[in-house]
């Protein structure tokens, strides 16, 4: 039997529940790991600690943040050990979210891999938590993390710091 029908059928019989309990064959129900992880991502310690870091670092992107087109930006070897820094940051606050939600990072991208194909959906349809997925994945990758860098340093510019006539670099 597909899972969505598995889920569909433990539910009604179960009343509903998104706990997790055990069934017959000592298999454990479908629980929604995505749910909460979306609260998780939305909460405002990751989203501080995520916003210190550009804080942080964002006048190392002031020569980028200057350049009229993208062919004057040159991408130096600086913004992509930061990209890898900030995703370490995430992925370590999402591995300790996980953890103590008791979910394996496993079943985690096998459910966010469900969203994203909008897997036991009907015909036609986004699953529910398509956009969640499609923004983490978005989130994660270099040229997201480079035009926030980039934001964040035209921003601060205009507000002191270079060109800006403030204090300058931290």
């Amino acid at each position: 039997m597909p899972r969505a029908e598995g889920k569909e059928a433990d539910e009604a019989e179960h009343g509903g529940s998104d706990e997790e309990e055990e069934v017959v064959g000592g298999e454990v129900d479908w629980k929604d790991r995505i749910e909460p992880a979306i609260k998780f991502f939305d909460g405002k310690d990751l989203n501080g600690m995520l916003d210190d870091f550009v804080q942080e670092h964002k006048h190392e992107f002031e020569e980028a943040a200057e350049a009229k087109t993208d062919e004057e930006v040159e991408h130096k070897l600086v913004y992509t050990d930061l990209h890898a820094r900030y995703l370490r940051i995430f992925e370590t606050e999402l591995d300790q979210f996980l953890e103590g939600e008791g979910c394996s990072s496993a079943e985690f991208y096998a459910q966010c891999k469900d969203a994203i194909e909008d897997n036991y959906t009907a015909l036609f349809e986004e699953h529910q938590h398509h956009w969640f997925v499609d923004a983490l994945l978005a989130s994660m990758s270099y040229e997201h993390f480079f035009e926030m860098m980039t934001k964040a340093a035209r921003e601060w510019e205009g507000g002191g710091g270079i060109g800006g006539g403030g204090a300058g670099h931290k």
